[in-house]
């Protein structure tokens, strides 16, 4: 009998925990987007899924970005991690990932937004199969071209945008130990090198269908 109430109490502790650790770490790397940070940041606070923190790392801003968004700092949700001289998009989003503390990971660049629904989209959808790592959102994005006019040509897809591959608003992914390239180890803008391909050894990657 003892040994039966050990083992339950030990069960029901690491239930705790995991609801505990439960929820979205969303990272918002920035550099030099103070015009667009404060419409990124209230998109968040706007969504209908509320178990979430925000890590905003500065990576070396020259704007006063610090400034803009100093308003938002007193909210205990967000964390704010500035870098004094811009070291590129893999350090930053490492410096997040260490930071954060839910089992789900998801991105927020400074210059983009979510729909209000989005963060329970992306949660429910990643918890319908446990061999998925990764869900995606489709997204709205301008394709003019800019010799064009001054009216943009907004256009969507529900899944991925013809010759680009995945960005970094579509994706909520698990929290797991891999780490993205840095600048130091390769130069290139291409995610999937820098870490998308870590993540696909580990489960499948599935489309929400959906635009948020």
């Amino acid at each position: 009998m003892q040994y039966i109430i050990i083992w339950v109490l030990g069960f029901l502790k690491k239930r705790m925990n995991m609801n505990k650790d439960k929820g979205i770490s969303v990272l918002m790397p920035t550099y030099n987007q103070a015009t667009f940070i404060r419409r990124a940041i209230i998109s968040l606070m706007n969504q209908t899924y509320k178990q979430w923190e925000l890590i905003i790392i500065n990576d070396g801003s020259t704007d006063q970005t610090h400034y803009y968004i100093a308003d938002f700092l007193s909210d205990s949700r967000i964390n704010y991690i500035e870098i004094d001289k811009n070291k590129g998009l893999g350090y930053a989003l490492n410096l997040g990932l260490e930071s954060a503390k839910y089992n789900y990971i998801a991105y927020l660049p400074s210059d983009d937004y979510y729909l209000k629904d989005h963060l329970q989209l992306m949660i429910s959808k990643i918890e319908e199969y446990e061999d998925t790592i990764l869900v995606f959102s489709g997204l709205n994005f301008d394709n003019s071209d800019t010799m064009g006019g001054c009216f943009p040509f907004m256009n969507s897809t529900c899944s991925l945008r013809k010759g680009y591959c995945l960005q970094l608003v579509q994706t909520l992914h698990r929290k797991t130990e891999d780490r993205w390239l840095e600048r130091d180890e390769w130069v290139t803008e291409d995610l999937f090198a820098m870490y998308w391909h870590k993540l696909a050894k580990r489960g499948g990657f599935v489309p929400a269908k959906s635009i948020s």
